[in-house]
């Protein structure tokens, strides 16, 4: 998990990849951008057919349950809103609740 502007995640994706193993990327400061972030903390409790996901930097979905090793790498910065969601107040809280997201 990064910034979407961090060089050095990508260099180490491709070294590993090129070793065969699967990496993903997780943008940080993109997630509002992104989507596709589900979670619940009861899975598989009461019957949760959903497992919680969330998009790579390819757009691809990602099983949280899946993932071996997590490697918080860069996590400052701004996060990346849609325009049309920018409204003073409203952007104050998006990127509150963003660097909540990364953090737990």
């Amino acid at each position: 998990m990064t910034r979407h502007d961090d060089f050095h995640a990508h260099v180490v994706k491709k070294i590993l990849e090129e070793q065969g193993l699967p990496c993903s990327l997780i943008l940080a400061d993109s997630l509002s951008v992104a989507g596709g972030l589900s979670w619940s903390s009861s899975w598989p409790a009461k019957g949760l057919q959903e497992r919680g996901v969330i998009r790579d930097s390819q757009g691809d979905e990602v099983v949280i349950a899946d993932l071996d090793v997590v490697w918080l790498r860069r996590l400052t910065g701004v996060a990346q809103i849609p325009v049309s969601l920018l409204t003073g107040t409203l952007d104050d809280s998006l990127q509150t609740t963003a660097r909540q997201r990364c953090s737990g």
